[in-house]
């Protein structure tokens, strides 16, 4: 049972149900999105290809943000090892 709330916007869990009943739309939208930034058009995403990605979606700052955290958790993993 689908219930339409005609505002214009689709939230994350009005997406989600709409890829659980219909898996051919969520692979033709995740093509699209790796479409977008697959320059050398191998269907795939290298890791510099991910970053574009990610910058496009976050932002530089949003990205530098997600990695330093990363850092910061690799840091802390290896003094308390």
């Amino acid at each position: 049972m689908f219930i339409y709330i005609l505002d214009g916007f689709i939230d994350v869990r009005e997406l989600a149900r709409l890829f659980v009943y219909d898996p051919d739309a969520c692979e033709k939208f995740i093509t699209k999105i790796i479409d977008s930034v697959d320059i050398d058009n191998s269907g795939t995403l290298n890791f510099s290809e991910f970053l574009m990605l990610m910058v496009k979606t976050e932002g530089l700052d949003g990205v530098r943000a997600a990695f330093q955290v990363k850092i910061k958790i690799l840091v802390k993993i290896e003094i308390s090892v």
